[in-house]
């Protein structure tokens, strides 16, 4: 917050949650809790039952092994993500980029390699952006290996911004872009290339079709 509010005066605060489409569809108890003059307080948003919501609907627990495009995998209260596509390109734009926007470009004489993942938190708690995917490698010949850079979707898909500033808060899902930067000839030769990757501790591998 950046406005003081003077002595004896009055002022109204606006506190606002993200929330998940999910939060406003079913029918739980919502309840908000503040920290004020460092005591707490709690205001009954919606009555209702304390019902378990279920996020694995259509997904599958999976503990190894390669991800193919559009495979939806869950960890039971921690997240669920699927591989939406994987772009090669020399330069990656936000998908529904409109005005000024933030792309990213590859240097002369290489290429971007581009995973993007849709990832859900089903925890109870947000976590930081940056913990959902962890240790990418793209590994060319069997010997040339590449790292990545990431960065998430934000404004409805319409910017990129940094992993390390950004939190994914419970039931709500983001766009996570895995890029790996590469010389000419590895994107020209990318097909069937592995690339090796953690989410949540497990580690998995995908196929460059």
């Amino acid at each position: 917050l950046i406005t003081n509010i003077a002595p004896l005066s009055t002022n109204y605060l606006h506190v606002l949650f993200r929330t998940s489409d999910i939060i406003k569809s079913s029918g739980g108890s919502l309840v908000a809790v503040f920290h004020m003059n460092g005591k707490s307080y709690s205001l009954n948003i919606r009555d209702g039952s304390s019902e378990t919501i279920d996020t694995t609907n259509g997904y599958k627990t999976k503990s190894s092994g390669t991800i193919e495009k559009d495979e939806k995998i869950a960890f039971p209260g921690k997240c669920e993500f699927y591989l939406e596509k994987i772009t090669i390109s020399s330069e990656i734009k936000p998908p529904k980029a409109t005005g000024v926007y933030v792309y990213k470009k590859a240097d002369e004489g290489n290429k971007l390699i581009d995973l993007c993942f849709c990832y859900k938190n089903t925890s109870e708690k947000r976590i930081s952006a940056d913990d959902a995917i962890k240790s990418a490698k793209l590994t060319y010949q069997s010997k040339y290996e590449y790292t990545a850079s990431g960065f998430i979707e934000e404004k409805g898909r319409s910017e990129f911004t940094y992993l390390n500033i950004t939190n994914i808060n419970p039931l709500c899902y983001e766009y996570i872009h895995v890029t790996f930067q590469v010389p000419n000839e590895v994107a020209n030769n990318a097909k069937g290339l592995p690339v090796t990757l953690t989410i949540n501790g497990v580690k998995y591998s995908v196929t460059i079709k």
